[in-house]
């Protein structure tokens, strides 16, 4: 059964794992999914949610209607005066359908000025003043970055601290140590490492070990955690993490020792947190997601997601564009080379390629045998069956299937047909496969658009 856990001085009993609604902020994950999570994790015993205003607090209303006295709701902002503070709170509320909020939280303080400017303009007032009128019961703050969390707790002001911790995460425990001295309760986010301390498809070799259970009971087995958020986008993925926790026992030092020497054998010592610290970048803010391009590097070299192909071509910016200034590697706890981590990224997992480029290799693999007329059908089928993205996944699963040796000429063809679909426009990929596929083929293929569009 489910376990519970005080939270630190506001002496709310709340579930030792919590739905993290940051998954929510997905538009493929609707209201109406949503609205069937929560009850489910209700009947399963979970008792606390988390959003954000920037979250889309608004996917959780339908789903809060009539078990609001059953959660334990917390929300954020990022709000660094009083004015704006007020407002947050006030949309929130609204968002959330809701009276009041059980924590509301400062969100991500990045270091000394950024908390002490925003309690200077006004923000925490905001959040006492609110909390005097009944809008919100207590007073929380999130933030990735230890020294920060430790001088933020000590300010006393702060019932609630959200924070990184998980397998590997020694630094947290420091600042743990110092919340429970002032009695503030600790709320665990990024448990999962960003996913990479998971192997959902269980077909690698790390598959017996790296599991939610052993990274969920790690995190709990200190005490002074008061529950473990995590991001769950399906009923599915809420039952596995609620039945890694429904045995829930305390791991003996010397079990979480070998899970720890597990994970490091498998992704090393210097294997990104996904804390968040190195965040955001100095450059380029935070729509360079550096923790992103170093979890795409794991999965792709340690777990061979070849998928990560995909999903790296989408990016707006590439890890080439680091400018190597140092900063992030200056913040990150854990001392990783993040350049470096960053160059290996871009080198193994950008496919890049203009019309001329593509030409050459997909004749000399044409030439060679490696592809015929039937395979460059099926992949123009696929694109104009499925649409650039699915078709791409499509290509990915065919040539370079997650779990089986690889083939290295599929390999070749796969990251040949994926870079034409990602970097030359539809009509200059059809243009260029024409000599293979066949006039009256794509003739065809184009009637039959036609017909369909009208």
């Amino acid at each position: 059964m489910m376990k519970y856990r005080i939270l630190g001085r506001t002496n709310l009993k709340i579930s030792v794992i919590s739905l993290g609604g940051g998954a929510f902020f997905n538009p493929k994950i609707t209201s109406a999914v949503v609205s069937k999570i929560i009850p489910y994790c209700i009947s399963r015993g979970i008792n606390f949610i988390d959003t954000a205003e920037d979250y889309d607090e608004t996917k959780l209303k339908e789903g809060l209607k009539g078990v609001r006295d059953q959660i334990i709701l917390t929300s954020k902002s990022t709000s660094s005066n009083k004015e704006d503070m007020e407002q947050s709170i006030r949309s929130s509320l609204n968002k959330l359908g809701t009276d009041f909020i059980d924590v509301y939280q400062m969100q991500t303080l990045m270091d000394s000025d950024d908390l002490r400017n925003r309690i200077k303009n006004g923000a925490l007032d905001a959040l006492k003043e609110a909390k005097q009128q009944g809008k919100i019961k207590f007073i929380g703050f999130s933030s990735h970055r230890i020294p920060t969390i430790i001088e933020a707790i000590k300010t006393n002001e702060f019932d609630v601290v959200e924070m990184p911790y998980s397998i590997g995460q020694y630094e947290s425990e420091k600042a743990i140590k110092t919340a429970q001295k002032y009695n503030v309760g600790v709320i665990a986010i990024n448990v999962l490492g960003g996913g990479i301390l998971v192997d959902r498809n269980k077909l690698s070799k790390a598959a017996s070990f790296m599991t939610s259970e052993n990274a969920i009971q790690y995190v709990l087995s200190n005490e002074n955690v008061s529950t473990a958020l995590v991001g769950m986008s399906s009923v599915e993925h809420v039952k596995e993490n609620i039945d890694s926790v429904y045995n829930l026992k305390r791991l003996s030092a010397s079990k979480q020792e070998k899970i720890l020497e597990q994970v490091y054998c498998f992704l090393g010592k210097d294997f990104c947190r996904s804390c968040k610290a190195c965040m955001p970048c100095d450059v380029y803010g935070w729509k360079f997601s550096i923790d992103n391009f170093l979890r795409f590097k794991t999965f792709y070299f340690n777990y061979g997601y070849k998928v990560f192909l995909n999903e790296y071509q989408k990016l707006l910016i590439k890890a080439d564009k680091c400018t190597e200034c140092g900063a992030c590697e200056a913040r990150c706890p854990y001392d990783i080379k993040i350049m470096q981590g960053l160059r290996k990224t871009h080198a193994a997992l950008n496919l890049e390629a203009n019309e001329n480029d593509f030409k050459k290799k997909v004749k000399g693999l044409y030439d060679n045998g490696i592809i015929n007329k039937t395979i460059m059908q099926e992949i123009v089928l696929y694109l104009n069956q499925l649409g650039r993205d699915n078709a791409a996944d499509k290509i990915n699963s065919i040539f370079m299937p997650y779990g089986k040796k690889t083939d290295t000429d599929k390999e070749i063809v796969g990251k040949t047909i994926l870079a034409g679909m990602f970097y030359l426009g539809e009509e200059q990929f059809l243009e260029t496969l024409r000599p293979y596929v066949g006039n009256l083929f794509l003739f065809k293929l184009r009637i039959k658009r036609r017909l369909f569009l009208k």
